[in-house]
């Protein structure tokens, strides 16, 4: 362990750690750290990390070499990106890429190089990686707008869309058939919804779509994500690991009914608010006179953590406070905002017995709607719809909720009497 730190140590003078060939003429691999200045976080590499590099099992015919990078001025993007071209014009034929806060088992490297030699059109393999929080959210997504994959199985090999790139196997030759910048933040229309991808989603996205490669997730090397300043491990959880549900933090709730009244928007929300409150004497959060019937306290938050004016961190502890507000006050309540398709999982993480209405209408007459009420154009509109759609479809998949179609007009009649069942 000495010797690897002094090895790491003499990396942080020179901005680079290499390693000597190990068979000479043989398939180079690079494992690049990116990383932040050492020097300026009293000494960046932990003891957790180091143990695991030192312990990594040497893959035979294969010459390995390690390189760091940072910049007072870089961030990961940028970093991952000098990593990649250092390695390209190696001629490297894998890439390894590890953050300096991660552990790993002892065969890692085998497992990846034989996943990239094996796999059909392998282009990626990641490890299981997860948050650094107790809550254990894998960084894996299985499809691109499913949300993070909680259903992965330890021990198998499967094909996924993306993955953080904190414990990543990337076969080159797929590499260099991408256009640069390889790795980048990138705001796009993507499958009919504009979307916002980093940098590592962003590589997996382009790998496929560039280059035709495929993205791997090998369970069988799950990694540990450690804290510098509190010491702790955490490590990435699956559903079954979580139990059946999954949640991030719960507020302390009084065990009584939360309405949440969703939908795409301009379908009809604002109809079944206004009747649960009226009607069914469920406060919604509304003033008298506001004719979208929505709770604005909510619609404040979301509002500000979708526009990236709020941290998340700062987002879910206020959402915290104001679920915990409304259990004390009301017996029964609810809030009603479209944009809550956007937040609907972190709401639910916080509200243990919710009662969810989802306000559904045709997309056509969503989109003439939203084109004559707030002047965007039909290409807009239907992004608008689609983003919104697919976010409840995946969320609200084999959760219990009642749908109510608004496609033909409703009468108030109607609504109360679909709604009796919850009465």
């Amino acid at each position: 362990m000495t010797l690897a730190l002094n090895a790491l140590r003499k990396g942080i003078e020179t901005h680079r750690l290499q390693q000597r060939k190990l068979v000479e003429g043989a398939p180079n691999i690079m494992i690049g750290v990116p990383t932040r200045d050492p020097k300026s976080n009293n000494g960046r590499f932990a003891p957790d990390f180091v143990w695991s590099l030192l312990q990594l099992q040497r893959p035979t015919n294969y010459s390995l070499n390690f390189e760091c990078e940072w910049a007072e001025d870089k961030g990961p993007a940028e970093n991952r990106e000098s990593i990649t071209e250092r390695a390209l014009q190696q001629g490297s034929k894998y890439l390894i890429l590890i953050d300096d806060d991660m552990t790993f088992p002892y065969f890692t490297v085998e497992r990846f190089i034989d996943d990239l030699d094996s796999l059909p059109d392998a282009a990626v393999v990641t490890a299981v990686i997860g948050k650094k929080r107790p809550f254990g959210e894998p960084e894996i997504f299985k499809t691109w707008n499913g949300g993070r994959y909680w259903d992965w199985k330890k021990n198998t090999v499967e094909e996924i869309w993306a993955c953080g790139a904190a414990c990543m196997a990337i076969n080159l030759d797929y590499v260099r058939k991408m256009k640069k910048p390889y790795w980048v933040d990138e705001s796009l229309d993507y499958k009919g919804a504009y979307s916002t991808f980093s940098e590592d989603l962003n590589f997996c996205r382009k790998v496929q779509d560039e280059a035709g490669g495929k993205v791997y997730l090998d369970s069988h090397i799950v990694c540990g994500h450690f804290d510098l300043k509190t010491g702790e491990t955490y490590f990435p959880k699956s559903k079954e690991e979580n139990g059946k549900g999954i949640t991030m933090r719960e507020a302390k709730t009084n065990g009584h009914r939360v309405f949440i009244v969703t939908g795409e928007g301009r379908t009809g929300t604002s109809a079944v608010s206004r009747i649960l409150h009226e009607h069914f004497k469920i406060p919604m959060g509304y003033k008298n006179g506001d004719v979208n019937c929505e709770d604005r306290e909510f619609v404040k938050l979301n509002e500000n953590v979708i526009m990236g004016h709020y941290s998340f961190t700062f987002y879910l502890a206020h959402l915290e406070e104001l679920v915990k507000k409304r259990n004390a006050t009301y017996k029964e309540w609810g809030m009603k905002d479209p944009k809550t398709s956007y937040t609907l999982g972190t709401l639910l993480s916080l509200v243990r017995n919710a009662v969810i209405i989802r306000c559904t209408r045709a997309r056509e007459q969503v989109v003439a709607s939203l084109m004559r009420n707030y002047g965007c154009d039909e290409d807009r509109g239907i992004r608008i719809f689609m983003d919104r759609k697919i976010r409840l479809d995946n969320i609200l998949d084999n959760r219990p909720h009642m749908v109510i179609d608004f496609s033909t007009q409703r009468t108030d009649a109607e609504i109360i009497n679909e709604l009796n069942k919850f009465f």
